[in-house]
């Protein structure tokens, strides 16, 4: 070490000086003030800047826990909203899809009515009936009253006779 130093060479990290002589038999450390002074000044910088940096690390970590808590929050309501709107929807169609069944079924009931009703007419026995029982009869040629239309449900026009 002594060697190291009368060559002018540095220990780099060391604050403590070696004497060596005639007078001393054991290695004596003693440190020398203005490197102690630097030395200490540095360890309370650095650890001020160690508190410095913790507590700004307490508040960016509690803003960012509070934002993520935030985001979370907020997801899940749009999440649940979702879920909701689509039970929603869902119902909406199961009830839209038994609506158009029991259309359908009424549908077939009305047409398989009509259909028998239609087949039960006789119009031969309704005629015989009008001319024998209620003494109709058939109307002339005169009696018959014709009407032009262009539409065929609604009928709007003039009355032309044919005679």
């Amino acid at each position: 070490m002594a060697r190291a130093r009368r060559a002018g060479k540095r220990q780099p990290n060391r604050s403590l000086a070696y004497i060596d002589g005639n007078t001393v038999r054991e290695l004596e450390p003693y440190e020398i003030p203005r490197q102690v002074q630097r030395e200490k000044r540095r360890q309370a910088e650095r650890a001020n800047a160690v508190k410095r940096n913790r507590q700004r690390q307490l508040v960016i970590d509690a803003g960012y826990m509070l934002f993520l808590t935030a985001a979370v929050i907020i997801t899940l309501l749009v999440c649940m909203n979702f879920l909701y709107l689509k039970a929603q929807v869902q119902s909406v169609n199961s009830r839209l899809t038994s609506a158009k069944e029991e259309v359908m079924d009424l549908r077939v009931k009305n047409d398989a009515a009509y259909n028998r009703i239609l087949t039960s007419i006789d119009l031969e026995e309704i005629r015989r009936k009008a001319t024998e029982e209620l003494g109709m009869v058939p109307a002339g040629k005169e009696q018959i009253v014709r009407y032009d239309s262009n539409q065929d449900d609604y009928m709007m026009g003039h009355r032309s006779v044919s005679r």
